[in-house]
């Protein structure tokens, strides 16, 4: 072994046939311990490359925000294992955008077997080997879950039906196969997030922060990494939005929790009906001609957008290992992807801005207008904007995600990391008051950061 090249902590790399296995997920997670090489990375990185392309090319009109390409924050969220919230009218495929991401990454959603059906029929009383064997067969495929919340939607629904013969004996359990909490469930997509019940919502607090949820009596840990919700409009907004965005009210005050859970809040565009040259077709005229396509495709071989490729396609497993090469080092000042200098000047311009922010917003941390909330700074929510940076800094290294043997570290986050501060916005007015804040700090920034 080189000189310096850290040891590997388990057999299996990104390059092992058994890589894609959910065995390979748990030892990523956290079940083996140990440095992770730069090479892994690297080629985790050139899988993920594909993805983070076929996302920018796949929907019209989304690239050209303030914050750039809105795909790749969503991308950015995932490796970061931080909670993602798409706002838009409907219409603008923010259904899509989740769900097709989960497809590429090679998530399959529940399937319908009828063997299993039959077995779980044909229980008369709850037997405990049945169920482990059943939750190890679950995890032995990675799936992502996907639901459309309403304001009757039951906690059942999504969490499972309690099991009743174990409840008589004082044991709540849920029966969750296939559901959000479910075994090999890794990602969801919640739809309309905001319209679900309180007591829907409530239960969901713990899980999207920390990844547990009651059952059997306790808190257990829930195999769910990534978490996409998508709204029509902000709490409180029903019917009083402006572009498909909430204005606040009681109703934000009492479902504010659950939004601090998602640390930046991605606004979908919708295509625009002009074009930005003379002659050249609109956003509009091309959004519609690649619907239309997809719905040929979905008519003539049964799926709107192709399958992942067969050789060397990308999978969660590529994501969750760059997720976990991005901390490496941070706490000794010895990070594995970045570039020691860069990332402590990127660390200090962080700082100064959340400390700006959070001065504005007051002891609190949290800037109160007209009975809502225009923004909040907490160390949590900057741990998550932290951890978007980086992942951001990955996926706009072209560099590094070339995936050439040797090639150099992440240089680091720059300006676009600090752009995450834009979106932490409550309500469509605190929106254009953050960018018009954040405007000169990050010419500043620029400065050093290039």
């Amino acid at each position: 072994m080189a000189k310096n090249q850290p040891a590997h902590p388990w057999p299996e790399g990104p390059d092992h046939e058994d890589w894609r296995s959910v065995r390979v997920s748990q030892k990523i997670l956290g079940e083996v311990q140990g440095p992770i090489p730069l090479a892994w990375a690297q080629r985790c990185a050139a899988r993920l490359r594909r993805v983070r392309d076929r996302m920018r090319q796949a929907w019209v009109g989304l690239d050209d925000t303030p914050l750039g390409p809105m795909t790749d924050w969503v991308m950015a969220c995932a490796i970061a294992r931080e909670n993602c919230l798409l706002l838009g009218r409907p219409g603008v495929a923010k259904s899509e955008i989740a769900v097709q991401f989960f497809k590429w990454l090679g998530l399959a959603p529940p399937r319908i077997d009828p063997e299993k059906l039959s077995e779980l029929a044909s229980q008369k009383v709850f037997d405990l080997s049945w169920w482990e064997e059943r939750a190890q067969r679950e995890r032995e495929e990675q799936k992502y879950f996907h639901y459309l919340l309403s304001r009757f939607s039951q906690v059942e629904e999504v969490f499972g039906p309690i099991e009743l013969e174990l409840l008589k004996k004082g044991v709540l359990t849920r029966v969750n196969f296939g559901l959000l909490t479910g075994p090999g469930v890794r990602a969801a997509f919640l739809d309309e997030v905001f319209k679900a019940s309180s007591s829907v919502l409530n239960t969901l607090l713990t899980l999207t922060q920390e990844r547990t949820y009651f059952n059997w009596g306790g808190m257990v840990p829930s195999d769910l990494v990534m978490f996409i919700a998508a709204s029509n409009e902000m709490p409180g907004g029903f019917a009083t939005g402006t572009a498909g965005l909430g204005a606040g009210g009681e109703d934000f005050q009492t479902l504010h929790a659950f939004l601090d859970r998602f640390p930046i809040r991605l606004e979908v565009p919708t295509a625009s009906g002009t074009s930005h040259l003379p002659g050249e077709p609109s956003n509009l005229d091309r959004a519609f001609l690649v619907a239309l396509g997809r719905e040929e495709n979905r008519f003539t071989s049964g799926r709107n957008f192709p399958d992942p490729p067969e050789e060397d396609p990308p999978g969660i497993n590529d994501v969750l290992l760059l997720g976990r090469a991005a901390m490496q080092g941070l706490q000794e000042g010895t990070p594995l992807l970045f570039e020691p200098e860069r990332l402590e000047v990127f660390h200090r311009h962080f700082m100064d801005i959340a400390r700006g922010l959070q001065a504005e917003a007051g002891t609190q941390g949290a800037l109160l207008e007209h009975e809502g909330i225009t923004w909040t700074i907490s160390p949590r929510k900057l741990r998550s904007l932290f951890k978007i940076a980086l992942a951001m800094a990955i996926l706009r290294d072209e560099e590094f995600l070339s995936g050439e043997p040797g090639a150099a570290r992440v240089r680091g986050p720059g300006v676009d990391g600090l752009e995450a501060f834009s979106a932490i916005w409550d309500s469509p007015a605190a929106q254009r008051r953050l960018r018009s804040r954040l405007e000169s700090t990050l010419k500043r920034a620029e400065k050093d950061l290039g």
